[in-house]
Protein backbone atom coordinates (compact mmCIF):
# COMPACT_ATOMS: atom_id res chain seq x y z
CA UNK A 1 0.00 0.00 0.00
CA UNK A 2 3.01 2.57 1.07
CA UNK A 3 3.99 1.67 -2.06
CA UNK A 4 1.13 3.08 -4.53
CA UNK A 5 1.06 5.53 -2.34
CA UNK A 6 4.64 6.46 -2.73
CA UNK A 7 4.42 6.04 -6.88
CA UNK A 8 1.28 8.59 -7.12
CA UNK A 9 2.66 10.84 -4.68
CA UNK A 10 5.94 11.04 -7.58
CA UNK A 11 4.00 11.30 -10.34
CA UNK A 12 2.35 14.24 -8.76
CA UNK A 13 5.43 15.89 -8.77
CA UNK A 14 6.14 14.77 -11.83
CA UNK A 15 3.34 16.28 -13.08
CA UNK A 16 3.20 19.61 -11.14
CA UNK A 17 6.75 19.82 -12.14
CA UNK A 18 6.09 19.42 -15.69
CA UNK A 19 3.15 21.76 -15.82
CA UNK A 20 5.15 24.50 -14.00
CA UNK A 21 8.19 23.90 -16.97
CA UNK A 22 5.65 25.00 -19.74
CA UNK A 23 4.99 28.63 -17.77
CA UNK A 24 8.05 29.93 -19.36
CA UNK A 25 6.62 33.71 -20.20
CA UNK A 26 7.48 34.83 -16.32
CA UNK A 27 9.65 37.95 -15.13
CA UNK A 28 11.24 36.16 -12.97
CA UNK A 29 15.45 35.35 -13.13
CA UNK A 30 16.46 33.51 -10.09
CA UNK A 31 20.07 34.41 -9.03
CA UNK A 32 22.43 31.39 -6.28
CA UNK A 33 23.75 33.81 -4.34
CA UNK A 34 24.58 37.27 -3.42
CA UNK A 35 27.26 37.69 -5.52
CA UNK A 36 24.84 36.55 -8.60
CA UNK A 37 22.35 38.64 -7.13
CA UNK A 38 24.19 41.76 -6.97
CA UNK A 39 25.67 41.56 -10.64
CA UNK A 40 22.52 40.02 -12.38
CA UNK A 41 20.74 43.02 -10.63
CA UNK A 42 23.12 45.06 -11.92
CA UNK A 43 22.13 44.29 -15.79
CA UNK A 44 18.77 43.19 -15.60
CA UNK A 45 17.66 46.37 -13.58
CA UNK A 46 13.57 46.53 -13.94
CA UNK A 47 13.17 44.69 -16.90
CA UNK A 48 12.85 41.62 -14.64
CA UNK A 49 12.28 40.53 -11.08
CA UNK A 50 15.59 39.14 -10.07
CA UNK A 51 14.88 36.98 -6.53
CA UNK A 52 17.89 35.18 -4.38
CA UNK A 53 17.71 31.30 -3.88
CA UNK A 54 20.16 30.79 -0.95
CA UNK A 55 18.24 32.95 1.62
CA UNK A 56 20.72 35.49 3.44
CA UNK A 57 22.17 34.05 6.52
CA UNK A 58 22.69 30.59 4.80
CA UNK A 59 25.76 29.09 4.32
CA UNK A 60 25.93 28.85 0.38
CA UNK A 61 28.38 26.34 0.65
CA UNK A 62 26.56 23.80 2.42
CA UNK A 63 22.74 25.04 1.77
CA UNK A 64 19.96 22.31 1.44
CA UNK A 65 17.10 23.24 -0.56
CA UNK A 66 13.78 21.90 -0.20
CA UNK A 67 11.51 20.24 -2.70
CA UNK A 68 8.85 23.07 -3.09
CA UNK A 69 12.31 25.67 -3.15
CA UNK A 70 13.41 23.89 -5.87
CA UNK A 71 10.37 23.57 -7.75
CA UNK A 72 9.62 27.17 -8.02
CA UNK A 73 12.83 27.32 -10.26
CA UNK A 74 11.05 25.42 -13.24
CA UNK A 75 9.06 29.16 -13.15
CA UNK A 76 11.95 31.16 -13.51
CA UNK A 77 12.98 32.49 -16.40
CA UNK A 78 16.56 31.86 -15.88
CA UNK A 79 19.01 30.62 -13.06
CA UNK A 80 21.99 31.84 -12.61
CA UNK A 81 24.96 30.39 -10.63
CA UNK A 82 28.32 31.14 -9.40
CA UNK A 83 29.52 27.41 -10.41
CA UNK A 84 32.97 25.87 -9.25
CA UNK A 85 31.33 23.78 -7.05
CA UNK A 86 29.75 26.82 -4.82
CA UNK A 87 26.66 25.73 -4.81
CA UNK A 88 26.72 22.28 -3.64
CA UNK A 89 23.19 21.35 -3.83
CA UNK A 90 23.19 22.07 -7.85
CA UNK A 91 24.03 18.08 -8.46
CA UNK A 92 20.60 17.77 -7.06
CA UNK A 93 18.62 19.85 -9.32
CA UNK A 94 16.89 17.67 -12.15
CA UNK A 95 18.52 18.47 -15.79
CA UNK A 96 15.77 20.64 -17.01
CA UNK A 97 16.51 23.14 -14.77
CA UNK A 98 20.83 22.59 -15.13
CA UNK A 99 20.01 23.06 -18.80
CA UNK A 100 18.42 26.53 -18.27
CA UNK A 101 21.10 27.71 -15.99
CA UNK A 102 23.73 29.90 -16.97
CA UNK A 103 27.11 29.06 -15.18
CA UNK A 104 28.89 32.59 -14.10
CA UNK A 105 32.42 30.51 -14.04
CA UNK A 106 32.37 29.09 -17.29
CA UNK A 107 35.20 31.27 -19.46
CA UNK A 108 37.06 32.13 -15.72
CA UNK A 109 40.55 30.25 -14.79
CA UNK A 110 40.46 28.06 -11.89
CA UNK A 111 42.78 28.64 -9.01
CA UNK A 112 43.25 26.01 -6.19
CA UNK A 113 42.59 25.26 -3.33
CA UNK A 114 45.88 23.26 -1.81
CA UNK A 115 45.00 23.55 1.95
CA UNK A 116 47.86 21.77 2.48
CA UNK A 117 49.74 25.58 3.58
CA UNK A 118 53.04 24.74 1.25
CA UNK A 119 53.04 27.50 -1.50
CA UNK A 120 55.64 25.50 -3.34
CA UNK A 121 53.06 23.61 -5.13
CA UNK A 122 52.68 21.85 -8.88
CA UNK A 123 50.33 24.61 -10.48
CA UNK A 124 49.11 21.70 -13.03
CA UNK A 125 49.16 18.43 -10.20
CA UNK A 126 45.33 19.16 -9.29
CA UNK A 127 44.19 16.11 -8.66
CA UNK A 128 43.82 16.25 -4.88
CA UNK A 129 42.94 20.10 -4.98
CA UNK A 130 39.72 21.80 -4.80
CA UNK A 131 38.57 24.54 -7.10
CA UNK A 132 38.37 28.02 -5.29
CA UNK A 133 34.94 29.27 -6.42
CA UNK A 134 34.90 32.85 -4.55
CA UNK A 135 35.61 34.07 -8.33
CA UNK A 136 33.20 37.31 -8.16
CA UNK A 137 36.38 38.77 -5.29
CA UNK A 138 38.56 39.63 -8.53
CA UNK A 139 36.71 42.76 -9.56
CA UNK A 140 38.22 41.65 -13.04
CA UNK A 141 36.16 38.41 -12.96
CA UNK A 142 33.32 40.19 -11.59
CA UNK A 143 32.74 41.76 -14.76
CA UNK A 144 33.31 38.91 -16.96
CA UNK A 145 30.73 37.63 -14.94
CA UNK A 146 28.73 40.78 -15.62
CA UNK A 147 29.64 40.52 -19.41
CA UNK A 148 28.21 36.74 -19.33
CA UNK A 149 25.12 37.84 -17.73
CA UNK A 150 24.58 40.64 -20.33
CA UNK A 151 25.17 38.16 -23.25
CA UNK A 152 22.75 35.72 -22.00
CA UNK A 153 19.77 38.54 -21.07
CA UNK A 154 20.59 39.81 -24.60
CA UNK A 155 19.39 36.06 -25.84
CA UNK A 156 16.35 35.51 -24.06
CA UNK A 157 15.12 39.41 -24.46
CA UNK A 158 16.54 40.96 -27.26
CA UNK A 159 14.07 43.57 -27.36
CA UNK A 160 15.70 45.22 -24.82
CA UNK A 161 19.10 44.78 -25.72
CA UNK A 162 20.36 48.34 -25.73
CA UNK A 163 19.20 48.59 -22.22
CA UNK A 164 20.97 46.01 -20.97
CA UNK A 165 24.51 46.78 -23.01
CA UNK A 166 24.08 50.23 -21.11
CA UNK A 167 23.86 49.07 -17.98
CA UNK A 168 26.63 46.82 -18.44
CA UNK A 169 29.10 49.42 -19.60
CA UNK A 170 27.97 52.01 -16.58
CA UNK A 171 28.51 49.14 -14.81
CA UNK A 172 31.54 48.40 -15.79
CA UNK A 173 33.11 51.71 -15.96
CA UNK A 174 32.50 51.58 -11.90
CA UNK A 175 34.20 48.01 -11.66
CA UNK A 176 37.36 49.39 -13.33
CA UNK A 177 37.72 52.48 -11.45
CA UNK A 178 37.10 50.33 -8.52
CA UNK A 179 40.01 48.31 -9.58
CA UNK A 180 42.54 50.98 -10.65
CA UNK A 181 41.87 52.33 -6.36
CA UNK A 182 42.87 49.31 -5.53
CA UNK A 183 46.01 49.16 -7.26
CA UNK A 184 46.70 52.58 -6.48
CA UNK A 185 46.09 52.19 -2.58
CA UNK A 186 48.12 49.00 -2.44
CA UNK A 187 50.74 50.25 -4.51
CA UNK A 188 53.08 51.49 -1.06
CA UNK A 189 52.16 47.96 0.80
CA UNK A 190 54.93 47.07 2.87
CA UNK A 191 54.16 43.31 2.54
CA UNK A 192 52.93 41.18 0.09
CA UNK A 193 51.22 38.59 2.38
CA UNK A 194 47.87 38.58 4.00
CA UNK A 195 46.65 35.77 6.72
CA UNK A 196 42.93 34.74 6.23
CA UNK A 197 40.61 32.98 8.47
CA UNK A 198 39.62 30.92 5.42
CA UNK A 199 40.93 30.44 2.00
CA UNK A 200 38.51 32.60 -0.32
CA UNK A 201 40.79 35.51 -1.41
CA UNK A 202 42.99 33.87 -4.03
CA UNK A 203 41.49 35.34 -6.87
CA UNK A 204 41.12 38.52 -5.05
CA UNK A 205 45.38 38.55 -3.99
CA UNK A 206 46.01 37.34 -7.69
CA UNK A 207 44.90 40.72 -9.06
CA UNK A 208 46.96 42.59 -7.06
CA UNK A 209 50.51 40.24 -6.61
CA UNK A 210 49.24 39.10 -2.97
CA UNK A 211 49.87 35.95 -1.43
CA UNK A 212 47.16 34.27 0.74
CA UNK A 213 48.27 32.37 3.84
CA UNK A 214 44.90 30.75 5.14
CA UNK A 215 44.27 29.00 8.20
CA UNK A 216 41.49 27.09 6.67
CA UNK A 217 40.38 26.12 3.59
CA UNK A 218 37.79 27.13 0.92
CA UNK A 219 34.98 26.97 3.79
CA UNK A 220 35.16 27.30 7.65
CA UNK A 221 34.62 23.45 7.97
CA UNK A 222 37.54 22.66 6.28
CA UNK A 223 39.82 23.24 10.21
CA UNK A 224 43.83 22.70 10.65
CA UNK A 225 45.24 19.35 11.79
CA UNK A 226 47.14 20.06 15.33
CA UNK A 227 50.41 19.99 13.11
CA UNK A 228 49.20 22.31 10.09
CA UNK A 229 48.28 24.71 12.90
CA UNK A 230 51.92 24.67 13.98
CA UNK A 231 53.13 25.58 10.81
CA UNK A 232 50.87 28.05 10.01
CA UNK A 233 51.84 29.81 13.50
CA UNK A 234 55.56 29.75 12.06
CA UNK A 235 54.85 30.54 8.53
CA UNK A 236 52.78 33.67 10.46
CA UNK A 237 55.44 34.62 12.30
CA UNK A 238 58.52 34.20 9.75
CA UNK A 239 56.85 36.60 7.39
CA UNK A 240 56.24 38.95 10.10
CA UNK A 241 52.44 39.04 9.26
CA UNK A 242 50.59 42.05 11.72
CA UNK A 243 47.45 41.00 10.78
CA UNK A 244 44.58 38.11 10.72
CA UNK A 245 41.62 38.47 8.61
CA UNK A 246 38.38 37.20 9.23
CA UNK A 247 34.74 37.91 8.56
CA UNK A 248 33.56 40.78 10.88
CA UNK A 249 30.57 38.25 12.12
CA UNK A 250 32.41 35.55 13.03
CA UNK A 251 34.81 34.29 15.62
CA UNK A 252 37.46 31.72 14.91
CA UNK A 253 39.38 29.84 17.47
CA UNK A 254 42.09 28.74 15.39
CA UNK A 255 42.52 32.45 14.48
CA UNK A 256 42.15 33.75 18.03
CA UNK A 257 44.74 31.21 19.25
CA UNK A 258 47.18 32.36 16.76
CA UNK A 259 46.50 35.73 17.28
CA UNK A 260 46.66 35.57 20.66
CA UNK A 261 50.49 33.84 20.80
CA UNK A 262 51.91 35.65 17.90
CA UNK A 263 50.33 39.00 19.27
CA UNK A 264 48.55 40.28 16.26
CA UNK A 265 45.55 42.17 15.26
CA UNK A 266 41.96 40.79 13.72
CA UNK A 267 40.49 42.71 11.62
CA UNK A 268 37.80 41.60 8.91
CA UNK A 269 37.40 40.85 4.60
CA UNK A 270 34.29 40.58 3.66
CA UNK A 271 33.52 37.56 1.22
CA UNK A 272 30.42 38.78 0.04
CA UNK A 273 29.05 35.30 -0.28
CA UNK A 274 26.07 36.72 1.81
CA UNK A 275 24.83 39.67 3.24
CA UNK A 276 23.64 39.72 7.00
CA UNK A 277 22.61 41.82 9.79
CA UNK A 278 25.65 44.09 9.55
CA UNK A 279 26.02 44.68 5.43
CA UNK A 280 21.97 44.42 4.80
CA UNK A 281 22.44 47.87 3.38
CA UNK A 282 25.71 47.44 1.26
CA UNK A 283 26.14 45.97 -2.28
CA UNK A 284 29.02 44.43 -3.95
CA UNK A 285 30.75 48.20 -4.58
CA UNK A 286 30.61 49.16 -1.10
CA UNK A 287 31.90 45.73 0.08
CA UNK A 288 34.94 45.66 -1.74
CA UNK A 289 35.48 49.04 -1.28
CA UNK A 290 35.49 48.14 2.52
CA UNK A 291 37.83 45.42 2.20
CA UNK A 292 40.31 48.16 -0.18
CA UNK A 293 39.98 49.93 3.26
CA UNK A 294 41.13 47.34 5.70
CA UNK A 295 44.12 45.46 3.50
CA UNK A 296 45.36 49.63 3.13
CA UNK A 297 45.21 49.54 6.56
CA UNK A 298 47.02 46.37 7.39
CA UNK A 299 49.78 46.54 4.26
CA UNK A 300 50.52 50.03 4.49
CA UNK A 301 51.00 51.06 7.45
CA UNK A 302 54.04 49.92 10.13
Amino acid sequence: MKKIISFFIIIGIGLLFTACSLNIDTNVIVASTYPAYDLTKRIVGDKYEVTQFVPNGQEPHDYEPTAKKIGALYDAKLYIEIGFGFEAYTNSLPDEIKNKALTLSDGIEPLYSHHSHDHEHDVEDHDSETVNPHIWLSIKNAIKMMNSIVNKMVEIDENNKAYYEDNYLKNKELFEALDIKYREELQDRKTNYIATTHEAFGYLCKDYGLEEIAIMGITNADSPTASELAKITDELKSKNIKVIFGEASESSSFSDAIASSLNIKRSSLNTIEALNDLTQNEDYISLMTSNLASLKEALCNE
